[in-house]
């Protein structure tokens, strides 16, 4: 049966013996080619059940919390302004630079460099030519192709990107990096604003 690409799981149930012992009992047994790549086939067939299992239950799970979780609302654009500005300034407080007198948010996370852009612009009104983005690629990138991607995702104007090249090794290429956008706003009103909320949020702990 092992030689024939049988996994130990699947001897172990037709003999009705432990796992471990179907294993001390083969251990010096050598699979055929063939039944290597049964084996192997199992094996990934088995993964991808695993994944959709899981996945299934993270999908349930989330179903279930959805209930309860009745403080969030489906989508931002049903908060409030001031709701915004809290968002923002917690958001802030992890992700943004807290020196200078302009809001800088770096992050190379599409999703999160929208949330923020998404909630600086609901909870204040801004001039959306102070917005400036510092992009940061390795030599791989296809830097038309990154700022059209980018100018898209934020809404901001491809000439006001600038581009910041970083030295790779271009060992750990990962086709799906899309750079580090850094987001800059000149308003020293706005930034005190957030980092009073945030201050207050401090005071309160």
């Amino acid at each position: 049966m092992r030689q024939s690409g049988y996994s130990l799981a699947e001897i172990s149930v037709s003999l009705k013996i432990s796992k471990s012992t179907a294993a001390v009992w083969l251990e010096n047994i050598k699979i055929s080619k063939q039944g290597s790549r049964l084996l192997q086939d199992k094996i990934r067939l088995g993964r991808a059940k695993g994944a959709n299992t899981n996945k299934a239950k993270r999908e349930l799970r989330w179903q279930e919390m959805a209930k309860t979780a009745l403080c969030f609302k489906p989508r931002l654009v049903e908060y409030s302004k001031e709701q915004c500005k809290t968002f923002l300034s917690m958001l802030y407080w992890g992700e943004g630079a807290k020196s200078g007198r302009r809001l800088i948010f770096m992050n190379s996370d599409p999703e999160l460099i929208k949330t923020y852009l998404f909630l600086l612009r609901r909870a204040f009104s801004i001039d959306e030519s102070k917005l400036k983005v510092s992009l940061h690629l390795h030599s791989y990138h296809d830097q038309i192709e990154m700022i059209k991607f980018w100018s898209k995702l934020t809404g901001i104007n491809k000439n006001n990107f600038s581009i910041y090249n970083k030295v790779s090794s271009g060992v750990n290429i990962k086709n799906d990096y899309k750079g580090c956008l850094s987001v800059r706003y000149g308003s020293a009103i706005v930034l005190d604003e957030i980092m009073l909320i945030i201050k207050r949020f401090q005071q309160a702990i």
